[in-house]
């Protein structure tokens, strides 16, 4: 199908023959992580630029600390347990709250290039959409595959700190 273009799919290596989840059904969601966001957003057509694991890492390399925003779109225990040097804990416990964070924070995002990220890129597709709703011409871009795929690509860590 056409929707299931482009889709970062993330692979795991199974014993010829084994049925891992023999149950498995799968079915449409209208969201996979609940938001709380009511407005229709154009994700697609309205979200942030994915970076690269490699760009990403370049641009909080070369971007000033004072012209960048770097939000982490996960909870504060998923951010306590590891995060990028520099990033900012939205003091989430539910991505509901993400709305109420984006919007008291609006006049920051739209003097600062946003860069966000989360765990596997998901939560950041509707994030950086609806920061881009709320702040029309946000310089908005977010890590492609997450905190999964940067780590893949620096087993170092490199600039994130901590455990995903």
């Amino acid at each position: 199908k056409k929707e299931f273009r482009g889709i970062d799919w993330k692979w795991s290596d199974v014993p010829a023959g084994e049925a891992l989840f023999p149950d498995l059904v799968v079915k449409e969601q209208a969201e996979i992580v609940s938001t709380g966001i009511q407005e229709k957003l154009d994700v697609q057509g309205q979200g942030g630029k994915h970076l690269t694991p490699e760009e990403f890492h370049q641009a909080l390399e070369e971007t000033p600390a004072e012209d960048v925003i770097l939000l982490d779109v996960r909870n504060s225990y998923e951010y306590a347990i590891g995060h990028f040097q520099g990033a900012v804990d939205p003091q989430m416990r539910h991505t509901v709250q993400w709305q109420k964070y984006v919007r008291e924070n609006a006049p920051v995002l739209a003097k600062k290039k946003v860069m966000m990220y989360c765990t596997g890129g998901i939560r950041c597709e509707k994030a950086s959409a609806y920061v881009r709703h709320v702040v029309p011409g946000a310089d908005v871009s977010q890590l492609q595959g997450g905190i999964h795929r940067y780590l893949e690509t620096f087993e170092d860590g490199g600039l994130f700190k901590g455990s995903n």
